[in-house]
């Protein structure tokens, strides 16, 4: 439900005696990578029009060619805040959470959206206004 590094930050481990010399990288990874670097090792062209692009799998290999990552969530009002009015209707509106990330930069919009909202005769009759929040964090300086 949140895109914060705790949740995005997810270790990928790959392991080919005789075919991959063991080490570390700091580059990101994005799920559509790892089917074009399977590729690379099985020295299979990839096809024409794959996502993603093939991983440097040298160690050390360098994080600033790594394109930034993208990731999307909905947070149901119910999941986030868990109130309902007398009437029955939502306290407060569902939200959509996008968030871009490079080596250096994280950004997260949280705003509210209408198809979050379920069931369909459960709805937020407030301003949504102020539910709306940006931030933005210098991953090397903070």
């Amino acid at each position: 439900q949140h895109l914060y590094d705790t949740t995005l930050r997810v270790p990928l481990l790959l392991a080919w005696p005789g075919r991959l010399a063991p080490g570390r990288s700091a580059a990101m990874v994005r799920v559509v990578d790892v089917l074009p670097t399977v590729l690379q090792l099985l020295h299979i062209p990839p096809p024409p029009g794959l996502d993603g692009v093939r991983l440097d799998l040298h160690p050390g290999g360098a994080a600033s060619h790594s394109p930034p990552l993208l990731a999307e969530t909905l947070l149901p009002a119910e999941a986030s805040f868990g109130s309902f009015r007398p009437d029955g209707s939502l306290a407060a509106p569902g939200l959509r959470r996008l968030a871009v990330r490079t080596p250096r930069w994280k950004y997260v919009l949280s705003a509210p959206h209408a198809l979050v909202n379920f069931p369909p005769e459960v709805t937020y009759r407030g301003d949504p206004a102020p539910f709306r929040r940006e931030e933005l964090y210098d991953l090397v300086a903070d």
